[in-house]
């Protein structure tokens, strides 16, 4: 969906000087995706101007793009390895305690 406002026109130099100066439509626009009928929009059109100005489109990554992110989550999935393993280690080496002074006759 288009929604364009402050339509008005401008006059433009020509690209020469020697050409007068012509007239173009200038606006402000923004471009959203949406279900809503036109109705809708119209009756919050503020709103759909806001969503369309914060509106930004799905654009695939590139190869680099993809690699780095596949290897940013690689290390974030290391680090978290690392740390289960460091956790597990250490509830072993607890229960390894907790079961040597149980297991220990007393006096």
């Amino acid at each position: 969906m288009w929604i364009r406002r402050n339509i008005r026109q401008q006059e433009v130099l020509a690209p020469s000087n020697e050409d007068e100066p012509t007239q173009e439509w200038v606006y402000d626009e923004v471009y959203f995706q949406t279900t809503a009928d036109r109705a809708e929009i119209e009756a919050n059109i503020d709103r759909y101007w806001e969503l369309g100005s914060d509106w930004s489109p799905a654009v695939p990554m590139t190869d680099k793009e993809m690699i780095a992110k596949l290897q940013e989550e690689l290390q974030e999935a290391k680090a978290n390895l690392t740390q289960a393993r460091t956790d597990s280690d250490m509830a072993i080496a607890e229960l390894t305690i907790v079961l040597a002074t149980m297991m220990a006759p007393t006096v």
